[in-house]
């Protein structure tokens, strides 16, 4: 496909969408020579780090006061069979950089069992549904998984509605205020040092 667009004259640029500050950096410079600004798109990565920088801090805070929750990150479409995030996901390194302590021990997004989400318990469900948001998707993810309602997440309400356009292309310019959100869940008791 792209070779047709290329064919057809179109100038084709490819961007990385590893979950990966490097990668982003490596993109904002790409971007930035492409636009005849290399300044400028360097100072945006400067910026993009140090807001992440600041919320690293304040996470460290939160973490020496209370223990990391053990979170999933589920992704699904109006409720049915969603998979979990596991290792090298962007939820996995979306939970990981908000503070949070990631249950799920596989490789990539996996299909569950009902018996794996009642062992694995969580503390806090993040859930990203690509077909319905808010309590909808809440609702419908509850009545697609009854194993979930019996968690300590359910039981403490501690759901969290993510968009799952953050899950894809890399991460972008709205990925520090979504972090802060996601610190904020974990350490409720530290939300308003987390919000500063």
């Amino acid at each position: 496909m792209l070779a047709q667009i290329r064919s057809a004259g179109v100038q084709v640029e490819l961007f990385s969408s590893e979950a990966d500050l490097d990668a982003v950096h490596d993109n904002l410079k790409h971007l930035g020579r492409l636009l005849g600004k290399p300044e400028q798109a360097e100072q945006r990565f400067v910026d993009y780090r140090r807001q992440l920088a600041a919320l690293q801090v304040k996470i460290s805070a939160a973490r020496a006061a209370e223990d990391a929750p053990g979170v999933i990150l589920l992704v699904g479409h109006a409720g049915a069979r969603p998979m979990i995030a596991g290792r090298g996901t962007a939820g996995d390194w979306l939970i990981e950089q908000a503070g949070g302590r990631n249950l799920a021990t596989n490789d990539g997004y996996k299909n569950f069992s009902t018996e794996t989400l009642a062992a694995l318990n969580p503390q806090v469900v993040v859930f990203a549904d690509r077909a319905l948001s808010g309590d909808a998707a809440l609702e419908a993810l509850i009545k697609e998984n009854p194993a979930l309602a019996s968690s300590r997440a359910v039981r403490m309400k501690r759901l969290i509605a993510l968009d799952p356009t953050l899950l894809v292309g890399g991460l972008g310019p709205r990925l520090p205020a979504s972090l802060q959100a996601l610190a904020q869940a974990f350490y409720p008791s530290a939300r308003a040092e987390l919000a500063r």
